[in-house]
């Protein structure tokens, strides 16, 4: 798997961000791996270091919990809602590139009131 993409929760906005078992495993990535990330959201193609954390054991959970994935978030202006897609550049560089789907904003929006 050289890429996935994410729905993001509230805990992906507010704290980390889940990543995805496969992926992980597929591209050999351990615990601690900084991975050399580009956005493509925008035209700045701005660059982060996404910090890859995994829990010992039997249930993996993968997450990327550095400052770097919060600036993310905070630099797009991101919402629950909004997806990722996340995928591998070459050997040692991913990219990453978030959207909003106003549609679904719009019908929770409606819903909520």
């Amino acid at each position: 798997m050289d890429g996935f993409d994410k729905l993001l929760t509230k805990t992906d906005i507010e704290q980390k961000l889940a990543v995805k078992t496969d992926f992980v495993t597929s591209n050999g990535l351990v615990d601690g791996t900084e991975l050399e990330t580009t956005d493509f959201t925008t035209s700045l193609r701005r660059s982060y270091r996404f910090k890859l954390s995994i829990r010992k054991g039997e249930y993996m959970k993968p997450v990327f919990q550095s400052k770097e994935w919060l600036q993310f978030v905070k630099d797009n202006c991101l919402e629950v809602g909004d997806t990722i897609n996340f995928w591998k550049k070459d050997d040692k560089t991913f990219g990453i590139c978030a959207t909003r789907d106003f549609l679904w904003r719009s019908d929770r929006s409606s819903s909520e009131n």
